[in-house]
């Protein structure tokens, strides 16, 4: 929902990932119900100028493929933030980091998008079918022309997630 909120008001954040997310304790319990998105020093507004900015290699996994591809000089849009919600969401699910999955680290970007899928798809025996659907579109979802992706990522993403329970 944060993610949606801030490209309602023409922002993108550009560096989701798990390092940018936080819990804090209510009442001395820590709860994955109430997490908080952190880490907008790359955020930037949602017009025509936004260029690609330098991403450390520990990061580089949660960039969707298009974006990261040196011969490719696409913008920022709205998709490439829910690809890298999709990792991050991933990461939950397996309750393990995708630094550590197997296979990633010598793959080519579009291979590691599959992969991740791949793994993605394994989520419906933890966290359910609707988790892992929501999971692999974020990361695997196909955004064409004349596709509003942010009415896609509320009826795929959003309102599955939201009738989940823990």
């Amino acid at each position: 929902l944060c993610v949606t909120e801030f490209h309602a008001v023409g922002w993108l954040h550009h560096d989701l990932c798990s390092d940018n997310v936080i819990f804090f304790p209510a009442a001395g319990i820590t709860t994955i119900r109430n997490p908080y998105i952190i880490g907008f020093n790359r955020s930037r507004p949602d017009e025509d100028y936004s260029l690609q900015s330098i991403c450390p290699d520990s990061k580089r996994i949660y960039q969707h493929p298009d974006y990261g591809a040196p011969d490719n000089h696409c913008r920022f849009h709205k998709a490439f933030d829910y690809y890298s919600l999709g990792v991050v969401l991933l990461e939950i699910g397996l309750w393990y980091s995708v630094h550590h999955l197997g296979g990633l680290s010598e793959l080519k970007s579009v291979e590691k998008r599959d992969k991740l899928v791949d793994y993605a798809q394994q989520l419906g025996a933890y966290m359910g079918a609707a988790y892992r659907d929501a999971v692999v579109h974020c990361i695997g979802g196909k955004y064409g022309e004349g596709v509003n992706v942010e009415e896609m990522f509320h009826q795929k993403v959003l309102d599955p997630l939201s009738r989940c329970a823990v």
